[in-house]
């Protein structure tokens, strides 16, 4: 058999998810709500054990389906542990489909099973501890560009219930953070392709928090930083062997922030996941994909140099998660001011920029960059989109943080990981006495180390302030005789420009 290309995503036939506390079950509804006329005849007393078919896929893992309803449709059933399960509305007989379901519906019950979300009464004492966290969240990591609406309105009582969850079972509070992809390869905008001073300071940011958390709730939180690097690697023109060893230097470089800090925190306060640890996480999960047939290749917008394995889960990723296309170029094409739609001009604006300095476009003119920039953000659009359904689907009960900027009504939260003032140009490297990180929320884009380079400027009468520009910036400023210095890459906060301006003669 070649290999085969799924006509929908499994992502699409999600129904319902449900848990079982004893032999009716309890339903946990998340999906699509146009098939509740057909989960409600069909869960009659959570009859699916006795529908006509069961397989046992895995010793605890079950397959049971239907295909009894009025509409014809065919329904199927997972249940893992007899305790979490997933409900699905079957859209193809494809082969090679039911074994990807198969391998998809482990993955996402699994993860049910493993992070269980039982409604419950929340105490008064667990209320006030999340009220305590959403206060600290709020004043030390929370971006917001729109003037806090969305998050008075109803982001800080969506955060809270959230985080209530936690504190009612006096648990540690989980929170995802998809980022750190790995570092631009643009040298205009950063001056090194590993984590450096930019990235030290996001971690010490959230370890900061992390730190600060455990003074007001002993439990604390962890904080797991899901890289999406081989997502989008060759997009943006990153090998994928430097995207590994970009996520491998993160964590050298976290660990001894993590015993500074004096972290006790079970899980250290930071983990790190990226898509292999997603999508492979025991032997069960390599076992059901060995069954799965070979999937049709992905498209790779910008030459770069593919590592199978990382393929491999893009692949997966694309094939189980990804919107339609044409759903995604109406949206963007009739809707204007949907998310989607900005972030669609953010990545075309980013990959304009960008690939300016592969070798693939040196001799392209602007037109044609403009219009392969416009591509590539699509394909990011559609690829973004399913890690995020991925992640939420992966890490149910995780509270959602975000780098992209959002109201902030929920259910994401934006974060600022760079507490520092941003510059645009060398104009702007004046020492001031107010390091108002407030200048920031003036800007959609949320600022990230791995598309910017830290410096330290020096006035020459002892102040020193810690900024935030493209490394270009710096570079500017050098030639010009403003400032004299350089790159640090061995500076003790991780490498950084920095520079000390040069006095005007009198």
């Amino acid at each position: 058999m070649g290999s085969f290309c799924p006509p929908t995503t499994i992502h699409s036939e999600i129904v319902t998810t449900f848990e079982r506390n004893d032999d009716t079950g309890v339903l946990h509804p998340s999906g699509a709500s146009e098939d509740e006329q057909y989960y409600e005849e069909l869960w009659a007393v959570a009859g699916y054990r006795d529908w006509p078919m069961k397989d046992d896929i895995l010793p605890t893992f079950h397959r049971y389906q239907h295909s009894a309803t009025a509409a014809g449709l065919r329904f199927i059933v997972y249940e893992l542990r007899g305790q979490y399960g997933i409900l699905l509305k079957a859209r193809t007989d494809q082969d090679g489909a039911q074994e990807l379901r198969d391998y998809t519906a482990y993955l996402l019950t699994k993860s049910g099973a493993d992070q269980p979300i039982r409604k419950v009464a929340f105490s008064s004492d667990a209320l006030m501890l999340a009220y305590r966290f959403t206060s600290l969240f709020e004043e030390r990591l929370l971006f917001d560009a729109f003037d806090l609406k969305g998050w008075k309105a109803t982001g800080r009582k969506l955060f809270m219930m959230k985080v209530a969850y936690y504190t009612n079972k006096r648990m540690m509070v989980d929170l995802a953070l998809p980022a750190f992809p790995c570092k631009t390869t643009n040298p205009e905008k950063a001056a090194s392709t590993m984590p450096d001073g930019a990235e030290y300071e996001a971690l010490t940011t959230l370890q900061s928090f992390i730190h600060d958390v455990e003074k007001i709730y002993k439990p604390g939180c962890c904080i797991s930083i899901v890289s999406d690097g081989h997502v989008f690697a060759d997009c943006q023109g990153t090998d994928d062997a430097l995207v590994t060893k970009y996520n491998e230097a993160l964590k050298v470089m976290h660990a001894p922030i993590q015993k500074k800090d004096g972290c006790t925190a079970e899980r250290g306060g930071i983990q790190f996941y990226n898509l292999d640890r997603l999508l492979f996480p025991d032997a069960q999960a390599s076992l059901l994909w060995a069954r799965v047939p070979t999937l049709q290749p992905i498209r790779h917008p910008v030459n770069t140099k593919i590592e199978e394995h990382d393929d491999l889960c893009r692949t997966i990723l694309v094939r189980t998660q990804a919107p339609p296309e044409e759903y995604l170029r109406d949206l963007i094409k009739t809707v204007p001011d949907h998310a989607i739609t900005a972030l669609y001009r953010g990545f075309s604006r980013f990959m304009f920029e960008d690939l300016a300095c592969s070798p693939d476009f040196k001799d392209a003119t602007t037109s044609q960059r403009k219009r392969a920039a416009e591509t590539v953000a699509f394909e990011m659009i559609q690829r973004n989109q399913s890690y995020s359904w991925l992640v939420e689907g992966l890490m149910p009960r995780y509270i959602r943080l975000s780098i992209h900027a959002h109201d902030n009504a929920g259910p994401k939260f934006a974060v600022r990981l760079m507490p520092f003032k941003p510059v645009s140009d060398s104009s702007g490297l004046v020492v001031t006495q107010e390091h108002a990180v407030a200048e920031s929320h003036s800007h959609l884009h949320v600022p990230t180390p791995w598309h910017n380079s830290l410096v330290d400027v020096h006035d020459g009468d002892g102040e020193v302030e810690t900024m935030l520009c493209k490394a270009k910036v710096v570079e500017d400023a050098l030639k010009e005789g403003k400032f004299t210095g350089e790159y640090v890459k061995d500076h003790e906060r991780g490498g950084r420009f920095v520079i000390t301006k040069v006095k005007e003669e009198e």
